[in-house]
């Protein structure tokens, strides 16, 4: 729920190659050359002749959703990690340190016999609260437990930078509750929406039959609780109003927000939050609350407790024991993700590992992999990014002196980490063992919520990375202004320091521009230049700028997979992110090749323009579900991989010349369509 802009990938995918590896085995710089699919004209494609031969040989495994670069790397990825924890087997170290925190936890997750022996005893603690609630009361009161334990039961809190303010935390307040991706499921009534709610409604009547409902009383349940979820949903801000931080900042007091949803008693659940110094909030979505407020006030206790044993078993299911594992990988894995098989205990191990306490596990990680020559290499290339940047907004022409002047200011105040933290999470207190796989889980998420809330009423600490190290992603961060490169993502094919320039900048470059272009996207561009929510424009510049991406939705509205159009607007920010990445990536590459003597140089027959637009497909390369796409389209603001690649593309006259194309090819927009952002 941080305020980031996840600006690079679809997934955040666990690990990182080895860089001294890479400088071993010396990367071929042509290596695109064989996934090129000649049948396909590039000025008609680029998409499919870039890649279509590694898609037509590269089938999705049983075991994933989607299959492509970030996969190929996650693979690769895991074994490292997995060798790092393999090594702590059978050893002791020191209580609370990073070798002791994953190697403990790990070995828990990997003992298969004993999670097969496991019962609804493992979580009896939590049952038993729920079954002690007697009235609406008890349950707010007993609450805020069970969202610490990652239950998304109504509503959820967190405390993050005031986006008004972006040295102060503030408390944050905002729609939850469900158990399906994303409201528009309880809404459709296609034939695909209608089919995913009768799995769901099973799925519900099956996770109460394993918790011990006799089948008839669990498939009354299930239609209660979807029923409820559904009166959710129906108040749910939706997708695209959520992305709007004006419409998702209205800061209330305690009292003001008790007065409207008086059936909540938010002073008791504060305080059982260890919050009682809270006196107001920031609210995502007040209609949300007052809605949900009314909805609780009218519902049975009986339905309320049931509701929340539905939402506790399916946030614990994967840890409980193997029959709850399955069924919840069968209807969130299968049938949303058309994924057919579970992957092998340890991949699955892993990646708890990961998602409950990633940082201890990346700090092994970079003291084996990660090279601070990299650094040094990728820092540099953020500056002749910057430089670049700076160059595109002097030259502009949509926008007047004044607004540029406050764009520059912005740019200029840029910050950017690489590769990990200065300063690691102190983990002292967190009991972790060899023996207690669920509690383990539990105790992770009751510390990550503690170590959140405690930062109410504290200055933001601008030092803090919202990414594992061991994560390929990377993120724009609104509030703090600032641009963060895991260690993780400086890896082929974005990144290898043996990879010519054109490779490097059509790889981690674009990425590095895409990031810096969030911070002027639709989103990003309401913060000014200390991080505050806090409009530095002028009116006729924002209008100019709007006019501009209204282009760019209708363009992606017309693109569509599985059945499903994408959405322009829910993906705006992310296209506006690549289309300026890709520009200021190619001029500060040639800006450097120019300074260097290095113009219009070739490599295995394609120009160095030519080689940096294949560097930036092989990044998206991908084949997926249906299942997944329409997820993906319905419910991610970033584009289906085909799209961010033809879709910039076709509006860029860089790679109209590159490939020397004509008007009226596909990858060539129509002159009156075609847009220059940033």
């Amino acid at each position: 729920m941080k305020n980031i802009k996840l600006g690079l990938a679809i997934l955040a995918l666990s690990g990182i190659t080895s860089l001294k590896a890479q400088e071993d085995k010396k990367p071929d710089l042509n290596y695109f050359l064989n996934d090129l699919n000649k049948d396909e004209s590039p000025c008609e494609n680029f998409y499919n002749f870039a890649v279509g031969k590694w898609l037509n040989s590269n089938p999705i495994p049983k075991t994933e959703s989607s299959w492509g670069s970030f996969n190929v790397l996650q693979v690769e990825n895991e074994k490292k990690q997995k060798a790092i924890l393999d090594n702590l087997k059978g050893k002791s170290f020191p209580k609370y340190s990073a070798e002791q925190l994953v190697g403990d936890f790990y070995a828990a997750a990997m003992d298969s016999a004993k999670f097969e022996k496991q019962s609804l005893q493992s979580i009896s603690k939590e049952l038993k609260l729920i079954d002690g609630i007697k009235t609406k009361e008890d349950f707010i009161n007993q609450l805020p437990y069970f969202h610490s334990l990652g239950n998304t039961a109504l509503f959820g809190i967190y405390v993050g930078t005031d986006s008004k303010n972006s040295v102060k935390n503030a408390l944050y307040l905002g729609q939850s509750g469900l158990g399906l991706p994303d409201r528009d499921y309880y809404l459709k009534t296609d034939e695909n929406s209608k089919s995913i709610i009768a799995a769901y409604k099973t799925f519900i009547v099956n996770t109460f039959v394993l918790a011990g409902e006799n089948k008839t009383n669990a498939e009354k349940l299930s239609n209660q609780i979807f029923e409820f979820e559904k009166s959710l949903a129906e108040n749910n801000m939706n997708r695209v109003d959520r992305r709007d931080p004006d419409k998702t900042y209205n800061k209330m007091t305690v009292a003001a927000l008790s007065e409207s949803t008086k059936t909540i008693n938010w002073k008791s659940y504060l305080s059982k939050s260890g919050l009682d110094a809270a006196n107001e909030l920031i609210v995502n979505q007040p209609e949300y609350m007052i809605a949900m407020a009314g909805i609780f006030n009218k519902t049975d206790i009986t339905l309320l407790k049931n509701y929340l044993k539905y939402h506790t078993l399916i946030t614990l299911s994967p840890y409980i024991n193997s029959a709850f594992e399955k069924e919840s990988f069968n209807f969130y894995s299968t049938v949303l993700r058309g994924i057919k098989e579970m992957k092998p205990r340890w991949n699955k191990s892993l990646s708890v590992v990961n998602s409950n306490i990633g940082q201890p596990l990346g700090k092994l990680y970079v003291e084996k992999h990660f090279s601070p020559k990299a650094k040094k290499y990728v820092s540099q290339m953020v500056e002749n990014l910057r430089d670049a940047y700076r160059d595109r907004i002097k030259d502009i022409d949509w926008m007047t002196p004044e607004t540029k002047e406050k764009a520059l200011e912005k740019l200029e105040s840029f910050t950017y980490k690489i590769g990990f933290p200065d300063q690691w999470i102190d983990y002292k207190g967190l009991e972790i063992s060899k023996t207690d796989f669920v509690r383990n889980v539990i105790n992770c998420k009751i510390f990550s919520k503690n170590y959140n809330f405690a930062k109410y009423g504290n200055p933001v600490d601008k030092q803090e990375w919202f990414m594992n190290p061991q994560t390929v992603n990377a993120y724009y961060s609104p509030n703090n202004n600032e641009i963060v490169f895991p260690a993780a993502i400086l890896q082929e094919p974005f990144f290898s320091e043996n990879y010519d320039d054109a490779l490097n900048y059509g790889g981690i470059g674009a990425v590095i521009g895409h990031e810096f272009t969030h911070g002027f996207d639709d989103k990003g561009s309401k913060y000014d230049a200390s991080g505050n929510l806090n409009n530095w424009w002028n009116d006729e510049d924002r209008e100019r700028f709007e006019n501009k991406t209204k282009k760019l939705i209708e363009q992606f509205d017309t693109y569509a997979l599985a059945g499903t159009n994408v959405n322009g607007k829910l993906t705006l920010g992310e296209n506006i992110a690549d289309l300026g990445g890709l520009k200021l990536a190619y001029y500060a590459m040639n800006k450097k090749l120019a300074k260097e003597g290095k113009e219009g140089y070739e490599e295995g027959g394609f120009t160095h323009n030519q080689r940096f637009f294949f560097a930036w497909a092989q990044v998206w390369k991908k084949n997926a579900t249906e299942e997944s796409l329409r997820v993906q389209i319905n419910t991610d603001p970033h584009s289906p991989s085909e799209f961010r690649v033809i879709g910039p593309l076709s509006l860029l006259n860089e790679f109209k010349a590159a490939f020397n194309c004509n008007d009226g090819q596909m990858m060539v927009t129509p002159a009156d369509r075609r847009i220059d952002i940033w």
